[in-house]
């Protein structure tokens, strides 16, 4: 038998407007269920048994987290006691419901009275009441009910009329009577739910990223790139304190998932062309090695993010790369036997990733993306049948990995198909996707809390400007580096000088898309150039400086264009159906743009196509590579082309007339595909340095000498360009780079 203390606590009980109802896990007002996580819901659960007692913290510790002495119990009962009080619209300074003993516990000051059905529904048995004289009285709601059907009679029989009228009047009534309560459960509904909050997760130094929501929605861990490598690694923090806990070692852990249990998080690391999945206890701990995959190719494998459970805990999904098919796909893990099994097989020319389980854990949403300067739309995929959907048609970028509503029905994620990158809701079954308010911008990586009422997303906010370094001679500069063009909470990429040394081209995201524009070469007067709304960039001149050719994704697929520096409008010199063309370059005489192809869905390789004054002759571009090639830069004398690759260090060279493929420079550097201009004596390039910026040095091509030139102060990205006197070096500089991570209180 039940205790009376175990009695008290499974009865369901009023206080003020609300019913508890222990055994069913339910909250209500007037009808309405009211979301409240488990361990809050269990806190208020043992404070409403024992109105007016006191409850210390050491008592509540023992039954809601069984006495376990963890690091964070603190800062977890006060989350847990936050969050009644939001539901309850409690004052914790004028309390009416949970009144705060400091440093000692909480008590529950409001009356508490058993919750009787009965009382509502009036059954026959509770109308009549008998009174101590034996005279039997009639129920006051009884009594009301009697005179109106007298008088309703007595309308009958004298008004033989009111036949007709008495049904019409009394739907008419019952009408008004539904909506008036309509009207007010709807009032009550959404008091219940106050405005949305934004907070930060933590204060720390150092960027925050990649958000994810314990089941319980108490904590979220998230990966920390600390300014002190040796701290980076994965974290959890409590919602609503500054308490966390460091659950991996490594700066190079990412992409953290919690156990349905929330004893463990996953997390990936990468290890030269592998990655791993990882686990540690969700309180820290020795980390367990559960599956080595392959990454693949870079340009195929960039940004390998999603790793998710399956809502029994029994399977683990992430993406792969697939070498017989060549494109990267959907795993999925078992992990009773360590058995793996692709779930996926995108088209050519496509890949798979970030996946995410649905909460029943009958779906899969991920990205299916071309690229690679992606194009991503979100897909579903049904494990009960195979059958995919997609979702999106925005042939825009997405940022992260899909999270699920917990009810399943929606599908939350990181979009530009707007500017700048912010958080959309979409159905799970499709339809019109819808801006998420009070987030970003820049909102990348949302989180739903599985509980719901919690959306955390990584906030991004990064300057990158264009310097300029001015040269002596070739191998030394004449002073420190100093800002070309700044940018303002955006970045300037891929810049390239005129041939007449007059104009500078760059892509930037400053007009909320990426676009081409132009600027002086002291960097003034910037102008934009294209006005596409989608993605464009990677700008080369022509010979005669009045062209811009470019990479533009108008659909799945990426092509090649050209535009009119004065004016005129972009049309396409270079597209594949089933492949991405980018990164054009110009011949030294005009008649040619080469670029970069994925066509065959292989390895990229260098194309050219031929124009005459910005135009296509419509004739079939042609293939300069067969072992791999991607950025391009012709001699001077016309005759060779350099190339990089890329996912690999080094240069080459190739006849422009097709021949022998061979190695320049093998390495170490560029540091990637982008950061190399050509020179006519030799060329230079950004030569790695471990976990510090890079140096910029030239390769003499008579006497293969490096010579060391200059040191980025902070990490450059994308773009090297040589001014054509010889006289100035530019690249982008990331000057700026803030990621923080945000939670959203209340969201619905």
């Amino acid at each position: 038998m039940l205790s009376s203390d175990e009695s008290r606590s499974k009865a369901a009980v009023r206080f003020g407007a609300f019913e508890l109802h222990p055994e069913t896990g339910e909250l209500s007002k007037g009808g309405r269920l009211i979301r409240l996580a488990p361990q809050p819901f269990k806190v208020l659960t043992i404070l409403v048994s024992q109105p007016g007692k006191l409850i210390s913290r050491q008592e509540l510790r023992h039954q809601i987290w069984n006495g376990t002495t963890f690091v964070n119990f603190e800062q977890g009962l006060n989350f847990c006691v936050r969050q009644i009080r939001s539901v309850l619209d409690d004052d914790a300074d004028k309390p009416h419901f949970i009144e705060t003993v400091p440093r000692r516990g909480y008590r529950f000051i409001a009356p508490v009275e058993p919750y009787d059905r009965s009382t509502v529904l009036l059954p026959e048995s509770s109308i009549t009441i008998a009174p101590a004289n034996g005279q039997a009285s009639v129920h006051p709601r009884l009594a009301k009910l009697t005179e109106l059907e007298s008088a309703v009679t007595q309308i009958t029989y004298t008004r033989r009329l009111w036949r007709f009228l008495i049904v019409p009047i009394f739907l008419a009534v019952v009408g008004m009577i539904v909506l008036l309560r309509e009207r007010h459960a709807h009032v009550d509904s959404t008091s219940l739910i106050p405005e949305p909050v934004t907070l930060p997760l933590v204060s720390l130094q150092g960027e925050q990223s990649m958000p994810a929501f314990s089941p319980d929605g108490s904590r979220v861990a998230f990966m920390l790139r600390a300014p002190n490598q040796a701290q980076s690694g994965i974290y959890a923090a409590v919602v609503g304190s500054q308490s966390l806990v460091r659950l991996s070692q490594s700066g190079d852990d990412y992409s953290p998932a919690w156990s349905p249990d929330g004893r463990e998080v996953a997390f990936l690391h990468d290890s030269g062309e592998k990655f791993q999945v990882d686990t540690v206890a969700a309180l820290g701990g020795n980390e367990r090695n559960i599956y080595t995959g392959l990454l693949g190719p870079l340009n195929y494998n960039a940004a390998n993010y999603g790793l998710s459970f399956s809502a029994n805990g029994k399977l683990l999904t992430f993406c792969e790369w697939n070498p017989d098919a060549q494109r990267t796909g959907i795993r999925l893990l078992s992990l009773a036997d360590s058995s793996a099994r692709f779930l996926t097989l995108p088209p050519l020319g496509f890949n798979d990733r970030r996946p995410a389980f649905s909460p029943s854990g009958d779906r899969i949403a991920f990205v299916r993306s071309s690229g690679p300067i992606y194009v991503d739309e979100l897909v579903v995929i049904s494990l009960t049948d195979g059958r995919t959907r997609q979702l999106t048609f925005d042939h825009k970028r997405i940022f992260g990995a899909p999270s699920w509503t917990p009810d399943g029905r929606e599908i939350i994620y990181s979009s530009n198909r707007a500017g700048l990158a912010n958080v959309w809701r979409i159905s799970a079954e499709g339809g019109t996707p819808r801006p998420v308010e009070r987030v970003g911008p820049i909102a990348w990586f949302p989180s739903v809390s599985p509980m719901g009422m919690q959306l955390a997303y990584e906030n991004s906010d990064e300057e990158q400007n264009l310097w300029r370094i001015e040269l002596r001679d070739a191998t030394h500069a004449r002073g420190p580096a100093s800002i070309l063009v700044s940018a303002s909470k955006t970045y300037n990429l891929l810049p390239q000088f005129s041939p007449d040394g007059n104009k500078i081209a760059f892509q930037t995201e400053r007009s909320g898309y990426a676009e081409v524009w132009i600027c002086d070469r002291d960097g003034s007067n910037p102008t934009q150039v294209t006005r596409l709304e989608t993605f464009a960039g990677s700008p080369h001149w022509s010979p005669n400086s009045r062209f811009l050719a470019f990479d533009y994704r108008p659909g799945q697929h990426s092509e090649i264009q050209v535009v009119e520096v004065d004016g005129g409008q972009p049309h396409t010199v270079a597209q594949f159906a089933d492949a991405d063309n980018v990164f054009p370059t110009w011949s030294r005489d005009g008649h040619w743009i080469y670029f970069a192809s994925n066509r065959g869905g292989k390895t990229f390789q260098v194309w050219k196509v031929a124009v005459r004054d910005g135009f296509s002759l419509q004739s079939a571009p042609v293939q300069v590579t067969r072992n791999g090639g991607f950025a391009t830069a012709e001699s001077a004398d016309g005759r060779f082309l350099f190339y990089t690759r890329a996912s690999e260090p080094g240069i080459w060279t190739v006849p422009v007339d097709r021949g022998r493929e061979s190695a320049v420079w093998p390495g170490p550097g560029p540091v990637n595909w982008s950061n190399w201009a050509l020179a006519e004596r030799g060329f230079y390039f950004f030569a790695p340095r471990d976990d510090a910026p890079p140096e910029i040095d030239f390769m003499d091509f008579k006497t293969k000498r490096i010579s060391h030139v200059a040191r980025l102060d902070k990490f450059g990205f994308y773009g090297f360009a040589l001014s054509p006197d010889g006289k100035d070096l530019i690249y982008p500089q990331s000057d700026r780079t803030e990621h923080d991570i945000f939670v959203v209180r209340n969201f619905r």
